[in-house]
């Protein structure tokens, strides 16, 4: 059940990052998104069982966090993450 959660965290910390670089979301939402999705992800580490179901869920979460960005070029994405 933790996982679904930390996949459901990373989707709307995805979802909010794209909307924060799009549109000019406020910031303390994005950290609210990424203040759970860390906490969530600090839990797994503590309670993980098989690595193998870990690394599945890395994947996901990997997949949920850049799912919105799969229009925009990736070489903007890359300098963007470098500039801050």
């Amino acid at each position: 059940m933790l996982d679904v959660f930390a996949v459901g965290a990373a989707l709307g910390f995805g979802y909010g990052y794209y909307r924060y670089l799009t549109q000019g979301l406020a910031v303390w939402i994005l950290l609210v998104a990424l203040t759970l999705f860390a906490v969530l992800a600090v839990l797994q580490v503590f309670l993980r069982e098989a690595w193998r179901r870990t690394l599945f869920v890395i994947l996901l979460e990997a997949i949920a966090l850049i799912g919105f960005f799969w229009q925009d070029d990736w070489r903007i994405l890359v300098l963007r993450g470098l500039s801050c």
